[in-house]
């Protein structure tokens, strides 16, 4: 009886970890490109990046060399991982070569400013916030830096795209920003 039971527990230990190891690389391939499969760089972009971002953010920001989108994906991956370094690689090939392919899209202003008070919403609007960034995005990032990062990341935004900012006064909107979690929702 105890060889069994030894026999059984054995089995048991055996096909859990046969199903732990068949889990651990079904997942590894999921992430991961192997080489034998061209990476699908465009889809990527329409759904990885989005995640934070619209297409806007890319389509407007068409100055940017291979070292720039390196950067940028490096510190969009740093803590997400959201793409393997083959994925990254394919993903700045094609930007390179094909970015102007990309066309602005036009933004679902009520979708993008769900939950947020009517100020907020005309605040994100009138500001061009929602184009180029989605409002869980903005939910996530304002509120959590000082008036003075906003003014300086403002800046950098306004250097990108100076027609979508030509009437944004940066001191209040940083101001609006940095205080983002102490306004009452109505």
């Amino acid at each position: 009886m105890n060889k069994i039971n030894t026999s059984w527990i054995i089995g048991l230990i055996v096909v859990f970890l046969m199903g732990f190891v068949t889990n651990g690389t079904a997942k590894a391939t999921e992430k991961t490109n192997t080489g034998k499969e061209k990476v699908d760089a465009k889809r990527i972009i329409g759904t990885v990046c989005t995640k934070c971002h619209n297409i806007n953010r890319i389509v407007f920001s068409p100055n940017r060399d291979v070292r720039d989108w390196i950067r940028i994906i490096a510190f969009a991956n740093r803590k997400e991982h959201f793409v393997t370094k083959e994925e990254m690689k394919a993903v700045v090939v094609w930007l390179k070569d094909h970015i102007n392919e990309l066309k602005p899209a036009p933004v679902d202003i009520d979708e993008l400013t769900k939950g947020f008070n009517p100020e907020m919403k005309e605040f994100l609007v009138k500001n061009n916030c929602l184009i180029c960034h989605n409002g869980d995005r903005i939910q996530q990032k304002a509120g959590l830096l000082s008036a003075q990062e906003w003014k300086g990341i403002m800046y950098r935004m306004k250097l990108k795209a100076p027609d979508l900012f030509k009437d944004t006064n940066t001191d209040k909107a940083a101001e609006v920003l940095s205080n983002f979690h102490t306004q009452v929702p109505r």
